[in-house]
């Protein structure tokens, strides 16, 4: 009975001792120290905040997209966010032409959506077409 007690406990300080100390633990680093109240770790951007973006210039508002259009992009830009309104199109980022057909013509876009590109290459290559009536506005941002 002693025995079967102690290899009882035994076992018990064994499955605890794994999961307890001896647990693996992650100690984020921080300029090459771990982290502590004397070493937090930065919560802002360059400019004051977490992840901002700023303009990157002037935007294209109401642009016709019933041909393929592509975008004016201002130097620097990283990010746009692109609206279509009035009617669907369809977009590629490849450099290849998209179509309005659809289902075969691009990446559809229903009339009213909104999407986001990164990248500079990305914005480069974009190029879109819509149905008759469609506009585009974009938003450029670094």
């Amino acid at each position: 009975m002693k025995r079967l007690f102690i290899a009882s406990i035994i076992s018990i300080c064994a499955v605890f001792g794994a999961y307890g100390q001896n647990a693996q633990r992650v100690i984020p680093l921080v300029g090459g120290s771990s982290v502590s109240s004397s070493n937090p770790l930065p919560v802002t951007g360059g400019t004051g905040s977490p992840y901002q973006f700023q303009s990157a210039g002037a935007g294209q508002y109401g642009v016709s997209i019933t041909s393929v259009t592509t975008l004016t992009v201002p130097a620097g830009s990283l990010i746009a966010e692109i609206c279509v309104q009035t009617a669907a199109a369809n977009y590629t980022t490849t450099g290849t032409t998209p179509t309005t057909s659809t289902g075969t013509g691009g990446i559809p876009v229903a009339s009213g959506g909104c999407f986001q590109l990164a990248g500079a290459s990305v914005l480069t290559a974009f190029k879109i077409i819509g149905a008759s009536g469609a506009v585009m506005s974009v938003e450029y941002f670094k």
